[in-house]
Order: structure tokens, then C-alpha cells, then sequence
């Protein structure tokens, strides 16, 4: 579908009056833009569009901030945020209204109480206030009074919303640079710049919320420039609109990371992808793979990368049509390999159709479909993989594989907010899960497999150590989360200081190693009738622990704790998302009865003289740190 054909289809779809879903071919053909102008449409014709009655999509509230006109943005992140079926709801200030909007704690900024804010600004942020650019000194006393004034606007701003704030570096204007005449003079001016920029960046050490995007980086798109002089002058628009584009590009990668979108698992061929030619055919000797020839430095460096994101947690895997025996020798002989067999959670080398080795791949891993992305130098393989498995990413990866790591790139999709020490040894965790696969398949019954693990859990109290991967689980856990609320570190915090809350997480072991924190429990306290009541506000486990009894053991510590507690009857609450429907009865099949539903929340109440309905004794549960407010 050209984009033409495109324009038309969605100018039908959002002029229906009646509810709409947008059909996930309008979806798929919305990666494949690459016009600017294009997407201005889209994201222009989509912003009537009433996407709350659309289920498929998330919301995302966007407050929008800057120095300069910059409205045009929001039709970008429109346009990217389609693509990942979130749907912004835009809070934009006026013209040059950011300081107003920030230090005011009554400005409509906060009252729309955006996820995320963005604040963009220009050279003007720094310029409006010097006599003269030639002089050096007073440019670098200007820059250091605005980054004070600044970092205050940060602070108050973190007072007044837990969202996050997303700054940009500010580039310097070429004309700018121009207008001074001696190199020397240019050369302070770059320095000083570069120095300014540096503070901006390390701005992210000491505010959790704060993100600040590097504009410098994206002008190495050849498409991408700064400014449109005419546009500056008539327009007040400081951005060119492709650098606008590419702006939205980045929010909607840290987008997907706060709404628990970004993927887990990288799923890769091996022929003609990880190296050049066919082991099957050319041998060990015969494919290319290497710094000795053009060709295979290019797979050699490929490698690299992939290794790359291998060690910051994503989870590599290999599905490739090969003899295991031709896939080992390349692993243990070949000099230039830098992926080892060892780098792999799973590996599927066969004959059997690649979709199904996928099916295998995520079963065994037990994270959602929608968290692979498939790479494969086969047309054939990729569309197969597209027709039986909508679901999976595939990357549409070029012809010549130079380009390879800029496909496997560009779109950010393993990008996070921060790693924790549990995406470091997120490999090894999963590899425990591969073994825990072959027990439970040797095994002549689910509690004889169950016993066999020796699950040992351990409640684990919020610290500065542990709050990054609590709020990380409640961001990334789509399947076993009882109502999808992601919280920040900074909202975790908030919680953990109240005095009415009660938050834990749990950590599990077996015989096959420590698989870190692997869930969280958030309970609010009340007190009706001087009866107290709690109420869990969200239960989340990781997928890689599911149906071991875990979520059993834990829920009857709640229980035994509230009894302790004189707690009257405990309420949990259950909010149906697209991903969560597994744990639909989760309450229900845990002694809890139904009470009501409430704008698609659900709530279900446990007296608490009632006996504990469900067990799993083979878990030991170690509680030597208390559940403490």
C-alpha cells in the first residue's frame, strides 16, 4: 500500500461516527513510512480520532513545553505512538510558557498530570540574555545562571508531578558559529558548548526523572537538519519538522519503556545472518565471518552488537534451519565467532518450520508472543513468520548487510529508562528456565517436578537497592499484573513513604539458581467502622516463574500477615488489560468471592476467619524481613 492509498484509508476510518478499531493493517503499513509529510498527515487526521473507544489502545498523557513554537510535534508523536497502539492526550503550553508552567504548582501543566513532559528549548535558551557572542566569559557565566535557574525548574517540578521530564541538548546553530570570524573565538565558543551540553547530560545522575535526549546524535541521519530558516523566521519553529520527526521517535521509544512495550527476546537465523554463506554448504573454512574480508567484518561487527544487547538482559535465541552438529563447530572452532553457544538461552537448529520453533522458543521462556523480535535475512521466513505469528516483531532486514545493525537498531526496541542488576543476569535466569523445562518433562507428575525445584521464597522489604526492580516489574510485567499500574521509582517511593501502604516484593530460588525479585504485592490500608480493611492494590509476578505456586505461597503470607494484623477482610482488585486475562480468576480460585465491578475494575473480598483454600506446601517461605510500612 503506497502512501497515497494509505491517506485514504484512514481519512474513511476517522470520519465513522460509530466506535472504530483501527485494523491492524493500517498499523503494519505505518512502520513502513518514512515521509515526514506523510506522517504531519497521519498524526494531523488521527487527532480527532476518539481512540478511548478503540480497547487496543493505551493512553498517554503528553504535556509539551518549550522556548520556542514547537507545536508541530505532536502530530509526530502521534503518528510513532499509532504505530505501538498507545494514543497521546496532549497537554501543549503556550508559546514560551515553560518557566510559568513549572514553577506554578497551580498551572494547567499539573492539573493534566502528563506521564510525560517535554520540554524543548533552543540557543535562545542561552542567547537572549548575552550582549554579545564574541565574548566568551559572558557566555559561560550566562550558561551557568540558566543551568542553576534550570536545575531549580527540575526540582519543582519533581515536587509536583511523579512523571518523567525530558529535556533536550541544545544545539548550537551553524549560522551562529558563523556570525564569529576568528577560528580562535569559534573554537571557545565550541568548547563551551560542548561543556553546556555535557552539564545538560549529566543532569541524569541525579534526578531519576529526568531524561535528556542527545540532539547532537541525530543529525547523523543524512535527512535530518536543524533548522528551515524560513520556517524560524515565519513560524517562530526553531526545529526543522524532520528534526521534530526524529524527536517524537525517541519519545515514543521512551514511551513504550513506561507503558511495559519495549521486547524481551531476540530470535536470530544464522545463515547469511550471524555470518555470510550456508555452513551447511560452504563449511567452516568457506563462510564469512571476520575482520579478513570486507564482507565478513561486516557480520563479525554484527556479532559484536548483538553481543552487545545480549549483556545489557535481552535475551538471544537462535532459529535457523542447520544441522546442530555444522551450528556447533561454527561456536566452538571458528576464530572470529564472538556469539558462543553459551550466549544463547535457546537454541531451535532443525528443519521444522520456523514459526513453530518460535511457538517452542516462547513457551519455554513463557514471556508474551509480542515480546520477540524475529531477524532473518529470508524474505520467505520473515512473511511466514508474519502470516502465522502477527504477534512477533519482524524486522524487515535489507539486502545488503551492511545496513543489518541500523535495521536491528534504529526503531529502540529493547530500549528502557534504566538497567538494574537484574538485566545483567537476565541471561542466566532464563537459561534456568530452559533446565526447569527438561526436570518438569522428566518428571512422572506436576508435584513430584514441583518438589524436585526445592522453591525456596523470600519476602524482600523496598530499599535503595531493591526499588529500582520493583518499579521495573511493575513496567515491564504485562501478563501476571492484577491491574497494569506502572509506576516510576519516584511514584514507588511516594507509595512506600505512606504510612497507609504496605509494598514487598519476593525474591525465588530453586535448585537451578536464584532467579532475583521476581514479584511485587502494593497493599493500602483502611480503616472503616474501626474495622481495618486491605486492600491490594496490584500483584505482579514475572512470567518466568509462572505455575510453580509462588503467587499462592505469597498471597497466603498476605493473609496470615492481615490475621496477625486484625485485619477485618482483605479486598483485591483485578483491571483486565489485553495481556493480563491469565490472572482473571487469580482471586477467585484463591478462596476470595466476587463484590463488585466498577468502570472494568473488579473486586473480590477474603474474610478473614475463612481457611486458606489453596496450598503449595513444597514452596518454603522465609519472611525473616516483616511486611512494614
Amino acid at each position: 500500500m503506497n502512501d497515497k492509498e494509505l491517506l485514504k484509508q484512514i481519512k474513511n476510518i476517522v470520519k465513522e461516527e460509530s466506535n472504530f478499531d483501527i485494523p491492524p493493517s493500517i498499523i503494519e503499513s505505518l512502520q513502513q513510512i518514512d515521509s515526514v509529510l506523510t506522517k504531519e498527515k497521519i498524526g494531523h487526521l488521527f487527532r480527532k480520532f476518539n481512540f478511548h473507544d478503540t480497547p487496543s489502545f493505551q493512553e498517554l498523557k503528553v504535556g509539551v513545553l518549550s522556548n520556542f513554537n514547537v507545536d508541530e510535534i505532536t502530530t509526530y508523536i502521534r503518528f510513532e505512538s499509532l504505530k505501538n497502539n498507545i494514543f497521546p492526550n496532549f497537554y501543549l503550553s503556550s508559546f514560551n510558557q515553560y518557566v510559568y508552567e513549572l514553577i506554578n504548582k497551580d498551572s494547567q501543566l499539573y492539573q493534566s498530570s502528563p506521564d510525560i513532559t517535554i520540554c524543548l528549548l533552543d540557543e535562545e535558551f542561552i542567547f537572549d540574555e548575552v550582549s554579545s557572542i564574541i565574548d566568551i566569559k559572558e557566555v559561560e557565566e550566562t550558561i551557568k545562571r540558566k543551568l542553576f535557574e534550570l536545575e531549580s525548574l527540575i526540582q519543582t517540578f519533581m515536587q509536583h508531578n511523579n512523571g518523567l521530564f525530558i529535556l533536550n541538548t541544545i544545539p548550537l546553530n551553524k549560522l551562529t558559529h558563523q556570525t564569529i570570524i576568528d577560528y580562535r573565538t569559534k573554537a571557545a565558543l565550541s568548547r563551551v558548548w560542548r561543556q553546556f551540553n555535557g552539564q545538560l547530560l549529566s543532569l541524569m545522575d541525579h534526578y531519576e526523572q529526568l531524561i535528556v535526549v542527545d540532539i547532537d546524535l541525530l543529525y547523523q541521519d543524512s535527512t535530518v537538519f536543524l533548522r528551515n530558516d524560513k520556517m524560524n523566521y515565519y513560524g517562530s519553529m526553531s526545529f526543522s519538522q524532520e528534526l521534530l520527526s526524529s524527536i517524537a521517535e525517541e519519545i515514543n521509544k521512551i514511551s513504550r519503556s513506561i507503558l511495559g512495550l519495549q521486547k524481551k527476546c531476540l530470535v536470530l537465523d544464522l545463515d547469511n545472518t550471524l555470518w555470510g554463506g550456508v555452513i551447511g554448504d560452504a563449511g567452516l573454512q568457506g563462510i564469512k565471518l571476520g575482520p579478513d574480508s570486507k564482507v565478513g567484518n561486516v557480520y563479525f561487527n554484527f556479532q559484536k552488537m548483538i553481543r552487545n544487547l545480549g549483556n545489557q538482559g535481552v535475551l538471544l535465541t537462535i532459529n535457523s534451519k542447520n544441522e546442530w552438529t555444522n551450528v556447533q563447530e561454527v561456536f566452538d572452532k571458528h576464530p572470529y565467532t564472538i556469539l558462543k553457544e553459551e550466549d544463547f538461552v535457546k537454541i531451535c537448529a532443525n528443519w521444522e518450520p520456523k514459526h513453530e520453533n518460535i511457538k517452542i522458543i516462547q513457551s519455554e521462556l513463557n514471556i508474551g508472543m509480542n515480546s520477540l523480535v524475529f531477524i532473518d535475512d529470508s524474505s520467505f521466513e520473515r512473511e511466514m513468520v508474519n502470516t502465522y505469528l502477527p504477534e512477533v516483531e519482524v524486522s524487515q532486514m535489507p539486502e545488503d548487510p551492511s545496513y543489518y545493525m541500523f535495521e536491528v537498531l534504529r526503531k529502540g526496541w529493547f530500549n528502557t529508562i534504566s538497567l538494574t542488576k537484574e538485566d545483567h543476569t537476565r541471561k542466566e535466569k532464563y537459561k534456568q528456565i530452559v533446565k526447569r523445562e527438561t526436570l518438569k518433562k522428566s518428571s512422572h507428575s506436576i508435584e513430584e517436578y514441583l518438589y524436585a525445584l526445592d522453591i525456596k521464597v523470600d519476602i524482600v522489604n523496598p530499599s535503595d537497592f531493591t526499588i529500582p526492580r520493583l518499579a521495573q516489574l511493575t513496567q515491564r510485567t504485562n501478563q501476571f499484573n492484577m491491574t497494569t499500574q506502572r509506576l516510576k521509582e519516584t511514584e514507588l517511593k511516594v507509595m512506600i513513604d505512606d504510612p497507609k501502604m504496605i509494598v514487598f516484593g519476593f525474591r525465588a530460588t530453586d535448585k537451578f539458581g536464584d532467579n532475583g525479585i521476581v514479584g511485587a504485592v502494593c497493599i493500602e490500608e483502611h480503616n472503616n467502622s474501626n474495622n481495618k480493611i486491605w486492600n491490594i492494590q496490584n500483584f505482579i509476578m514475572s512470567c518466568r516463574v509462572f505455575s510453580r505456586g509462588i503467587e499462592t505461597a505469597v498471597l497466603n503470607h498476605v493473609i496470615t500477615k492481615a490475621k496477625e494484623a486484625q485485619v477485618k477482610k482483605i479486598v483485591g482488585f483485578y483491571i483486565p488489560s489485553k495481556k493480563n486475562h491469565i490472572v482473571e480468576n487469580f482471586y477467585i480460585e484463591h478462596g476470595f468471592k466476587a463484590s463488585n465491578e466498577q468502570s472494568n475494575k473488579f473486586s473480590f473480598e477474603y474474610e478473614l476467619d475463612s481457611t486458606l483454600t489453596k496450598q503449595a506446601p513444597w514452596i518454603n517461605l522465609n519472611a525473616k524481613e516483616e511486611v512494614v510500612r
